[in-house]
């Protein structure tokens, strides 16, 4: 089985294939360089999802078969940026998961997609059946992708899986926009926090090991689940944004810097994980300070995980 792998120079996907280096035969796709932040010992292919010859010159090259699978995690996820880069972001969303759906539909390939609980909007509960209410140009985009795989699924037999995540945070992000980045940021460099709303709008937080965990389940139990299927993966605790910065000041003994602004607040719904917990078998073990405490020690910010 190999298990190519979108957006494997990103956040989850770096994770994902350090993870499983060497247990798994990875194929990492990037059509970037990928840079060399650990001792991978897949292969590393380049191709462009947003362009269909791109993706199906690996056919032969990959020898690809209906053992293998996508997992899709390549995304242009960063919100104000799509909304200020709308066709890109629908470019790489949504014309891009097509047609990596149109390559796993041509070799029977399996297809798990990272989606997000902001397909939700603002609602206060949210089950894997509650609404997609969206709002923003990127959770339309991932809208319109899960309902494109649920049409692969149904018309094609495609064995495919959907997964919304929360608010993932762990090291080694990247993000300009995302909370936990923007805290290490501030405690190594010495910079300007800003939050909105004095801090006092919720989030729900899942760390990035339980996000991979979540992943490894699918894996391996992707032939046994309902095609199209969808799971929430998420802590279902939501804290306000606020309490990651406390939680980090408390560890490493530092005061940061924060600046308020105040902009519209977004009621994001408590995620349900009953669905995950009960075919997946899966939940999170890690409580917000653990991950946090995991992160600092990996970002060089704390002499151990405490």
């Amino acid at each position: 089985m190999k298990v190519i792998v979108t957006g494997a120079s990103g956040f989850i996907g770096s994770w994902f294939c350090r993870r499983f280096n060497g247990e798994l035969d990875i194929i990492a796709l990037s059509r970037k360089r990928i840079r060399p932040i650990y001792d991978f010992r897949g292969r590393v292919t380049r191709a462009d999802i947003r362009r269909i010859n791109s993706l199906l010159k690996l056919e032969k090259r990959l020898n690809l078969s209906e053992e293998d699978i996508i997992l899709h995690l390549a995304a242009m996820s960063d919100i104000k940026e799509c909304n200020e880069r709308p066709l890109d972001a629908i470019e790489t969303n949504v014309l891009g998961t097509a047609n990596l759906l149109e390559l796993a539909r041509r070799n029977n390939m399996k297809f798990v997609f990272a989606s997000s609980c902001k397909v939700y909007g603002s609602q206060n509960k949210a089950t894997e059946r509650s609404p997609l209410k969206g709002g923003t140009i990127y959770a339309n985009s991932k809208i319109i992708a899960e309902k494109l795989i649920e049409s692969f699924a149904d018309n094609y037999s495609l064995n495919a899986v959907i997964l919304r995540f929360s608010n993932v945070y762990g090291a080694f992000d990247r993000s300009e926009t995302r909370l936990m980045p923007n805290i290490i940021r501030a405690l190594k460099y010495n910079r300007v926090l800003q939050l909105s709303n004095k801090g006092k709008d919720k989030r729900d937080f899942i760390y990035v090991k339980d996000v991979i965990s979540a992943i490894e389940k699918i894996v391996s139990k992707i032939e046994s689940i309902k095609r199209g299927d969808v799971f929430n993966i998420a802590s279902s605790r939501k804290e306000k944004i606020i309490e990651p910065v406390k939680i980090a000041e408390d560890l490493t003994g530092r005061k940061i810097k924060i600046e308020f602004f105040d902009v519209p607040a977004k009621k994001e719904p408590k995620i349900s994980i009953a669905k995950a917990k009960r075919i997946l078998k899966w939940k999170p073990k890690y409580t917000l300070r653990k991950g946090i405490a995991e992160t600092l020690f990996l970002e060089g910010l704390l002499p151990s995980k405490r």
